[in-house]
């Protein structure tokens, strides 16, 4: 099971005698992070026999504990966990998703939620337009650049040249470079506005920026570089339900490994690939010119 950098680790041990009875017993868990370094977080009795932690995995690399029983019962149980730096989340939490599959109150599945709700996420993210659109925000801003002629459109309405870019969420840290590659010019700020082809106020909106405008043609330069913090700020609230419900819908497929589903009463159906709900959802979120 691979997790990612600051994430929960919820581990438990039933402490059991040779018939199989549930016994309390003296625990003791011990916890060694990537660097060898050992801990011992705090126990939780949550009845006879069942112990319950949860510590934080706040290191990239492999991550192993292992449990002491002492006093009615001895024993010695092990487990390891391996953790990547963190990478892309996913538009729905795992305490969400347990809910909505039937209040999952254990641990033994979040291996297979996480596959769920993570595989979902990534498959918005392409249906809506990965990588130019995607629901989270980088942390830092990084550069990219882009041709001005296949990315301008004039807008009559307001007399301005529109320039289309990749998703970004927030002004702060924004800089526009015209020009072209080893001789690009930083614009002045007040020459060009930040806006949105969604929204008239992305900020207000909770939205991504979009385009870029001014009044001259941005053609005037083969290229354009902008440096900002591409993504969506948060996660619209249609994604993250679009999301819980490819996720609930991932997760039962693991009864239908064949994709067809159903009982004696109502018959067999097939699995369809998209749920129409999430499909109905995402379409407002989709890029232009995705088919």
């Amino acid at each position: 099971m691979i997790r990612d950098v600051g994430d929960a680790q919820a581990v438990r041990y039933e402490a059991r005698t040779a018939d199989g009875t549930l016994t309390a017993a003296t625990m003791d868990l011990i916890v060694t992070s990537p660097s060898d370094v050992d801990t011992h977080p705090t126990i939780t009795p949550t009845s006879t026999g069942i112990y319950d932690s949860v510590f934080t995995l706040s290191a990239a690399g492999l991550w192993t504990w292992k449990w002491v029983a002492s006093g009615t019962i001895t024993d010695v149980a092990y487990g390891e966990v391996t953790v990547a730096a963190t990478g892309p989340p996913a538009y729905v939490s795992l305490d969400l998703l347990k809910t909505a599959c039937g209040e999952i109150a254990t641990s033994d599945r979040d291996m297979l939620l996480d596959w769920a709700r993570f595989s979902a996420s990534r498959a918005i993210d392409r249906r809506c337009g990965f990588p130019r659109r995607r629901f989270y925000r980088d942390a830092d801003p990084s550069a990219r650049e882009l041709y001005t002629g296949s990315n301008e459109f004039y807008d009559r309405a307001t007399g301005t040249y529109m320039l289309y870019v990749d998703d970004f969420a927030t002004t702060a840290g924004l800089i526009v470079e015209t020009g072209d590659v080893g001789a690009y010019a930083t614009l002045d700020s007040a020459s060009y506005e930040a806006s949105s082809d969604r929204t008239d106020n992305p900020a207000a909106a909770f939205e991504a920026y979009t385009v870029l405008r001014r009044r001259t043609s941005w053609c005037v330069s083969r290229k354009v570089r902008v440096t900002a913090c591409w993504g969506w700020p948060s996660v619209p609230d249609e994604i993250g339900e679009a999301a819980l419900l490819q996720s609930t819908r991932l997760f039962a497929r693991r009864n239908s490994p064949e994709g067809v589903s159903g009982n004696a009463e109502w018959g067999i159906s097939r699995v369809s690939r998209l749920d129409p709900d999430v499909r109905e959802m995402v379409k407002d979120f989709r890029l232009p010119g995705l088919a």
